[in-house]
């Protein structure tokens, strides 16, 4: 390898989340405090222009390429309540427009990272299985559809996280900080 290249690969290794989602995804990255506390408004048919809809493939993209599990509008400076998760059941994408979910289980305790506090750890409670409500743009009727499904395990305790961030809730106001 020449030097060219290692320098090339270290700059890309030493990119940081902000840095990859702005100068690969032209996605900015909102600090916790603007994460927390968020403030989200029904995502409505006016709301799906081809913008918006770019913005929810990029946030995608970006979770594949970096291989996380989610990420919510307000972590990337969006104030609406829309999420994005991989569906590793069926290795699909899942784009949740207004979601929400009830609590179908008891609760326990996870240990979770959240993009926006970088690898710190945090203890959360959360239900082991929800029923699930959210709503899926359909591009050729120009309409939402409503979906619910039962999610249990990983894929609840992803749902939860995310649907917590459209409410101003992050792991580090609802959880407790692990040691370092």
């Amino acid at each position: 390898m020449d030097q060219e290249t290692v320098e090339v690969e270290k700059k890309v290794v030493n990119r940081s989340l902000a840095e990859i989602a702005k100068e690969d995804y032209d996605l900015s990255m909102s600090p916790a405090h603007e994460v927390e506390n968020a403030i989200c408004e029904e995502v409505i048919d006016s709301d799906m222009t081809e913008n918006f809809i770019d913005m929810t493939r990029k946030m995608l993209r970006l979770i594949a390429d970096i291989g996380a599990n989610g990420l919510a509008a307000p972590q990337i400076g969006v104030k609406k309540r829309v999420f994005v998760y991989w569906d590793k059941r069926d290795n699909n994408p899942r784009v949740c427009y207004n979601p929400k979910y009830y609590k179908d289980t008891y609760s326990t305790q996870y240990i979770e990272k959240c993009l926006t506090y970088g690898q710190l750890n945090f203890l959360v409670k959360r239900y082991k299985a929800i029923q699930a409500v959210w709503y899926e743009w359909n591009p050729t009727a120009q309409e939402f559809t409503k979906r619910t499904k039962k999610l249990s395990g990983r894929e609840a305790e992803i749902f939860q996280h995310e649907t917590d961030h459209l409410d101003g809730k992050t792991v580090a106001t609802i959880g407790k900080l692990l040691d370092v």
